[in-house]
């Protein structure tokens, strides 16, 4: 996936530091032990159309692009477009068919079905 930040083309990458950034960012607590969450709670928030986490999932991404840059792209798109819709689903299908990720969120999907059918 490719995109054009601040004039410039960047490859958005899933590698093993982007996951690493994902689980410094997002982390839930348990009993008073932190658990990191990153890969999870980032596709869950970019499912659930959430803002930041197209943001999130890019810093992580694209370490060496300043976090103004990255922000700057995200709220240009949205005015651009007149919606994130096209983005959130690039980054999702993108996400879910990468080698490195696959397992963990088809995992995550799998467990995450199970549960909402327990509860219904």
């Amino acid at each position: 996936m490719e995109i054009t930040i601040n004039g410039q083309q960047k490859e958005v990458k899933f590698t093993l530091n982007m996951i690493n950034e994902l689980d410094k960012k997002y982390t839930m607590e348990a009993g008073g032990a932190k658990f990191a969450m990153g890969l999870n709670l980032a596709f869950t928030y970019l499912s659930q159309k959430n803002p930041t986490a197209i943001s999130n999932v890019l810093k992580a991404c694209l370490p060496k692009v300043p976090e103004q840059h990255i922000e700057n792209y995200v709220e240009g798109y949205a005015v651009e477009h007149g919606t994130l819709e096209p983005l959130f689903e690039e980054l999702v299908e993108e996400m879910g068919k990468h080698p490195l990720l696959t397992a963990t969120l088809d995992n995550f999907k799998q467990k995450a079905r199970v549960e909402t059918t327990e509860t219904e």
